[in-house]
């Protein structure tokens, strides 16, 4: 205690004298910590799983946001969290549709791509969003494939972004598939 009463006594005599005062150092600060790798879609519908649906994830700086099916068109179960992107354009019953978008929700409109098998990055189908929506829509061709026996046969991504695979119509029920990639900065 006597020590630090002496420090206060000499900052204040040095003050009145209009001296500087000796420097102080600032506490240690902690450098922030880095993010955390991206391990997969914050939001992810668990019926994906149940088909065999995997999300590839990449090292670009697009990553898969959300993915979710529906069944015959029908939004009526998808989950709560796809409904923020609901649209009745986007009613098809055997569909992927893909969209990207910035952090902040707004369009991005750039290449989507498609493919099957034997897969390839520069085989397959393109699409660039012109609906102002920013969805792009890829039409699935009928099969009877059984999840049982494997993921399905289509692949979707978009540039610089992860994969989503194992799309398809089990058991060539009616569903669609859908998407969204977030650019990160």
């Amino acid at each position: 205690m006597k020590a630090l009463l002496i420090a206060i006594l000499e900052l204040i005599l040095a003050w009145l004298r209009g001296d500087d005062p000796p420097p102080i150092d600032p506490p240690p600060v902690d450098p922030p910590d880095d993010p955390p790798p991206w391990e997969g879609p914050e939001f992810w519908d668990e019926r994906l799983t149940e088909l065999g649906i995997t999300c590839e994830v990449r090292n670009g700086n697009r990553h898969l946001l959300a993915a979710w099916l529906t069944k015959n068109g029908s939004w009526d179960d998808v989950p709560a969290f796809a409904k923020q992107w609901q649209q009745d354009t986007l009613g098809g019953d055997h569909n992927a549709y893909l969209r990207i978008e910035t952090p902040g929700g707004e369009v991005i409109h750039d290449r989507l791509c498609m493919a099957w098998p034997p897969y390839g990055e520069d085989q397959g189908a393109v699409a660039y969003p012109e609906h102002p929506s920013g969805w792009g829509n890829f039409i699935m061709a009928g099969q009877n494939w059984t999840p049982a026996n494997g993921p399905g046969p289509y692949v979707v991504w978009c540039d610089a972004g992860d994969k989503l695979w194992g799309l398809g119509m089990p058991n060539n029920q009616h569903w669609s598939f859908f998407g969204v990639w977030v650019e990160e900065a």
